[in-house]
């Protein structure tokens, strides 16, 4: 499947090598199974993308290869709209992620089809 962003991976996904945190601490090795708290752990540590296996549960999710390249761009258009917001708390983390996500995916559609 590849590199995701946390905002995008569901239970049940494995995760294809090592996550850490932006630190350096490991939080989950290669091959661990995401569920709904190991996700959020990711949040709250402020892990943005992590890369899993496979093609996930097969319920016809669809997955695009976000370069971070592509999210660091993304990051940068967006957090101005979040000055005034605290984005350690959820629910706006995650909605932070999602715009970051969105807006990058956006990019990334455009440059396809030009």
């Amino acid at each position: 499947m590849g590199k995701l962003t946390v905002s995008q991976v569901e239970p049940g996904m494995i995760v294809e090598e090592d996550v850490r945190a932006p630190a350096g601490q490991l939080l989950l090795g290669a091959g661990a199974e995401l569920s709904e708290k190991t996700i959020r752990v990711l949040k709250t540590w402020g892990v943005n993308t992590i890369k899993v296996e496979g093609e996930g549960d097969g319920a016809g999710n669809t997955a695009v290869n976000l370069s971070e390249e592509d999210l660091a761009a993304a990051k940068r258009m967006i957090q101005h709209r979040f000055v005034k917001t605290d984005i350690s708390e959820e629910p706006m983390r995650s909605i932070f992620e999602y715009a970051i996500s969105h807006f990058a995916l956006k990019k990334s559609q455009e440059k396809l089809n030009d």
